[in-house]
């Protein structure tokens, strides 16, 4: 029996997960180009959100042109922004020098979580020298090494 007044309902079926299309976020894709726990697999990774180094093959504005649109433009304004708004760190690993050392540059223009401050560390603790660009731009970054300089200056500028 049915109400004059009364609305008609379209009950919804749920679909199976397995069914559902999965939706590529950026990070993802990123790991399929390459991912590492030391930054070994690529000279320009980036810092995940969760610590691991993903990404890689070619110079990082690349990378990030190909995710968003691989005919447009790209610089660091776009680099720059795309870094903030997904909370990942630029990460650029050097080749061995001549007195032996191994350096790793990382670029922060955005606040980072614990994960990725722990990455960072372990590196130094891995035998790496750590050097670092801190701000929001290049030209007004503030450039040094070691991890305790980079933790002092994340404070100064608010990013940890």
């Amino acid at each position: 029996m049915t109400y004059p007044n009364s609305k008609h309902m379209k009950i919804l079926k749920k679909k199976n997960p397995e069914v559902r299309k999965a939706q590529n976020d950026v990070e993802d894709i990123l790991r399929k180009q390459g991912r590492s726990v030391d930054a070994s697999h690529h000279q320009s990774t980036f810092l995940s959100t969760k610590g691991d180094f993903i990404g890689g093959g070619d110079i990082h504005d690349i990378q990030i042109r190909n995710i968003l649109d691989p005919s447009g433009a790209y610089g660091e304004t776009v680099t720059n922004n795309f870094l903030k708004k997904h909370g990942l760190v630029r990460v650029q690993r050097f080749p061995i020098n001549r007195a032996g050392d191994k350096k790793i540059s990382v670029g922060i223009n955005s606040k980072i979580n614990p994960n990725q401050l722990k990455a960072i560390q372990e590196l130094e603790k891995g035998g790496n020298v750590v050097g670092f660009a801190v701000g929001t731009n290049d030209k007004s970054a503030v450039t040094g090494e070691g991890f305790s300089n980079l933790v002092k200056t994340l404070r100064e500028n608010k990013f940890l």
